[in-house]
Order: C-alpha cells, then structure tokens, then sequence
C-alpha cells in the first residue's frame, strides 16, 4: 500500500506486583488513517505513544503522553497532559460538533482534526501540509479546544503559536477583480445561468441586492416572518440578527420589488443546501454576488457603511449607524436603480 500505516505502542496501567503500580506493553495496535482503530478501553488509563511507519522502518516518539489519565494512579497533573484523545472523546466531540455547526462546516472539522490531531505531538509537522489542510485543521483543533473545556478535559495546545507555524498561500490576488465593471459583468452572466423564474432565480438576486453570505440569507428566508422589516420608500430595511462567531449580519436593506417577491415566494422549499444545488448543478457561484455587491456600493457608500450592510460589524458599532439609516437606504436605491430591471422581469 502507498498510505503510511502507524503502529501504536500502548503502555497501559494493568495492576499493583508487590504493592507497587506496573506498566505492561501490549502487543503493537496498527491503526488505518482513522484513530477509532487505534482507541484504548475505557477506564482510568495512561498511554504513552509511540509511532512507527512500517515502510520505512523507523520508531519516533511523539514526545508527550496521550489519552486518558488518573490523578491517583499517577504523578501527571493536568498542566502537564497535552491533549486527551480516545474514541469515546471522538464520539462525544462528533455529536458536539454537528449541534454548533452546520452539516458542511462540522463533517470538516471532525475529519481534519481526527486525521491530523498527531500534529499537536510535534507542531513543526504542520509544514507537511497544504495551506488549506492547515487552515481545515486549526478550526478542528479550535473546536475540539471548546469542546474540552466545556466537559473539562485538559487541554493545553497552544493554538496561536501552531497558527504561525502553518503553510500560508504565497498568492496575492491584488489584480483578481481590478475593475469594478468587470466583476459585476460577471456577477450578471452568473444569473443567467439560473431559470428564469422560481426559487432559484430568486435566491441569485437575494445575493445579488443583499450581499449576504449564503447561510445568512438562507436564514432570512427560514425566518422571513420573524424578522423586522422597516419601508422606506423604494428600499426595506431588515433587522436580521445573524450572530455566528465572526458571521454578524445585524441589518440588511433591499429593493422593494425583491422584497414583494419573497413575499410570494414559497420559503417552505427553501432548503439548507440550496446553494450547493445551484452551484452543482447550474455553475452558479454565489461568491461573485457578494463582490459585485461590494463594487456596486463603493459608487456612493463608505467602506464602513457597506461594511454595515454585509456582516463585518459588532452589535456595538450597529448602533451608531441605526440613526444614520434612511441616509444610507437613499445611497443605496441610488447606486442599485441601474440595476432594478432584473427584478421587473417578474
């Protein structure tokens, strides 16, 4: 097989020989790319591990314990265990991940942190990876991180140092969308290639107006009902309160003809993955609305002010823009006005 396979050496507390605790090696575990495999028993167990790659025939240390340990069995303190993991913990932290995040964002998590988590044992290891493995991982590793401390489990990675450690891309796409023009040209050839009509032309031009990213306007559809919505003549401004980690969408605003058509839209239908569906099966790439949202807006409003409308704000500074609004509403038909015939196609 061309995939390293790795051997486990589990040293494991067995029992007391004249009074005194004894360790005993067991027989070599091999473990496929999934710890599950290699997980000890439950119980109070200290396991030092040792890794071999069978294809080139060496043995290294991973250089600290691992997995789960008993205060009155041995002299490790909780300060000096890095990082506790085993299938039980990999059960629980699977549930705990896929009720915070989304089905998408938690499935990556588990699987990067569960390929990768060695890494924590010799961080410089971190540079065998691609930049977008790196990037996946660290946010596993974040997660498992919240996951420790809410249930207690020692934990003691330092997450900022690895970062620095971690491959970053080299490309800097300074000139990818130069001109303005040219990425709202192609914001308007990505919705034509959705139907003419239904859900999907009306979530397209839900990005296209609003900006919002793609679970955030998935959520003001879902919600649609809920939300607080203010008319101000041709524009309606919606109160949406989207607060997830760095996601902040706290208001919103809209022509008034896409707001009449979500009115009318059937929202039951609307479902999480909408987006990916479109993506798949028409090419449709959502990414490119939130940029020609941005270019548009630039022609009159400040950055601070688009900033507002698409999510990169705290609650705190929402709040010295809220007098501010129906100045912002006026800019904002003023700079879209061009562009409303796509929506009286309806």
């Amino acid at each position: 097989m061309n995939h390293d396979l790795y051997v486990f050496y589990l040293c494991i507390i067995v029992g007391r020989v004249r009074g005194k605790e004894s360790l005993r090696i067991q027989e070599p575990v091999v473990a496929g790319p999934r710890l599950g495999r290699a997980a000890g028993p439950r119980g109070p167990y200290i396991f030092s591990n040792y890794e071999m790659k069978l294809n080139s025939g060496y043995i290294s240390d991973t250089l600290q314990t691992q997995l789960l340990f008993n205060n009155q069995q041995t002299n490790i303190s909780k300060s000096e265990i890095i990082l506790i993991v085993d299938e039980n913990c990999l059960n629980a932290f699977r549930d705990y991940v896929f009720a915070r995040f989304t089905r998408d964002d938690a499935r990556q998590r588990f699987n990067y942190f569960r390929k990768y988590y060695y890494i924590v044992f010799n961080p410089i290891r971190i540079k065998e990876l691609t930049p977008g493995q790196a990037r996946h991982f660290l946010r596993g590793l974040a997660a498992y991180r919240d996951f420790c401390r809410l249930y207690g489990i020692p934990f003691n990675v330092n997450i900022s140092e690895l970062r620095k450690l971690a491959p970053k891309s080299n490309v800097v796409k300074v000139l990818e969308y130069e001109e303005s023009d040219d990425i709202i040209n192609q914001a308007l050839k990505e919705l034509s290639k959705l139907p003419e009509e239904g859900i999907w032309k009306v979530l397209g031009l839900t990005a296209f107006f609003t900006g919002l990213r793609t679970t955030e306007i998935v959520f003001m559809i879902r919600k649609w009902e809920q939300l607080r919505k203010v008319l101000l003549n041709d524009v309606v401004i919606i109160e949406l309160g989207y607060n997830r980690k760095s996601k902040k969408a706290w208001i919103n605003m809209m022509p008034r003809q896409l707001y009449e058509l979500i009115n009318t839209l059937d929202r039951s239908k609307v479902g999480t993955y909408a987006f990916r569906d479109m993506l798949y099966k028409r090419g449709f790439r959502p990414s490119i609305m939130r940029k020609a949202h941005l270019a548009i807006l630039s022609e009159k409003l400040m950055q601070h002010e688009i900033d507002l409308l698409q999510g990169r704000i705290s609650s705190i500074t929402v709040k010295h823009y809220t007098k501010h609004l129906r100045e912002i509403a006026q800019k904002y038909i003023e700079c879209f006005r061009k562009h409303l015939y796509l929506l009286n196609k309806f």
